[in-house]
């Protein structure tokens, strides 16, 4: 009987969540990880819009921009290519 009654004391031996004492082992734990594994990378990437991509005019297989030089396009022709490609 007196077992499972010590079985079911639930203690904290170390310093209590949200104390100065818990925050400063865990910038330990974190300092100690960052010696061995080195620092955090960030990876980023870039890509184009795709209302501008070719690439997404090739895989539907819907041609808006074909070999017309655009300076010889029209305002309302450059808007009409604009939403045919934004609804692509």
């Amino acid at each position: 009987m007196s077992r499972r009654v010590l079985d079911s004391v639930d203690a904290c031996s170390r310093a209590l969540p949200h104390t100065n004492e818990a925050a400063r082992k865990a910038r330990g734990i974190g300092e100690s990880m960052q010696h061995v594994f080195g620092t955090g990378s960030i990876f980023l990437t870039v890509s184009f819009d795709d209302d501008c991509c070719y690439l997404t005019q090739v895989l539907s297989g819907v041609e808006v921009d074909d070999d017309v030089d655009i300076s010889t396009l029209t305002e309302e022709e450059l808007k009409e290519r604009c939403k045919e490609r934004t609804g692509i």
